[in-house]
């Protein structure tokens, strides 16, 4: 096992969104969702790699009515955004089948920090309550599932304490390199053109 800190969780995981293709903002916001569930104590690596090997393949889906569509599994990134972007506008909103639901936790807790409510998150993996300070429940995954589609809804219920919250993250060294060789790809090349120039630390520097 290695052991990060959430820093090195949060930017291992943007640099290797960007190296299989996300945007920079898209790539920033899976770091900010990777370091939250590092930080809430769940296992991000298998399925952050799982979503990066399958994100070209998934559906981004659209608004309608209020409520999201997608024609097949809805990318978790486009979706959780989406959720983000309409705190405070929705009481319950039901969601179209989002592959790898668990990555739609981190965002699910910030539109309920943003709304200042609690909301209980369903998805097919399980049930869980975001308290208003955006903090996982002390509830563990289970309970009351779904068919395929997910569902985040306001909720009146005290939520149980918030779990313990986690400074590092242990993680399979066969995760980490895997992360690492998409982090690789965000490196520019070396060319003639940047040789011929001097570019990178093979100078001498007398300053």
């Amino acid at each position: 096992m290695m052991d990060l800190s959430l820093n090195e969780v949060e930017t291992l995981a943007a640099k290797a969104a960007r190296g299989a293709g996300c945007s920079w903002g898209e790539a920033d916001e899976m770091g900010r969702a990777a370091r939250w569930l590092a930080h809430s104590g769940l296992a991000f690596a298998p399925t952050l790699i799982a979503f990066l090997e399958a994100r070209g393949t998934l559906a981004r889906p659209r608004a309608v009515d209020g409520q999201l569509e997608a024609p097949g599994p809805a990318c978790p990134l486009a979706t959780g955004c989406w959720l983000v972007d309409g705190a405070g506008a929705w009481t319950m909103v039901d969601l179209p089948d989002v592959a790898f639901p668990l990555l739609l936790l981190p965002f699910a807790a910030r539109a309920a920090h943003l709304a200042g409510r609690p909301l209980r998150f369903t998805s097919r993996e399980g049930a869980w309550t975001l308290t208003a300070l955006g903090e996982l429940s002390g509830d563990e995954p289970g309970g009351v599932r779904s068919e395929g589609q997910s569902r985040v809804a306001c909720t009146g219920d005290v939520p149980s304490p918030a779990r313990p919250v986690h400074r590092r993250a242990a993680m399979e060294a066969a995760d980490l390199r895997v992360l690492q060789t998409y982090a690789l790809n965000t490196c520019v090349p070396e060319s003639e053109g940047s040789r011929s120039r001097g570019a990178g630390g093979g100078g001498t520097d007398d300053d």
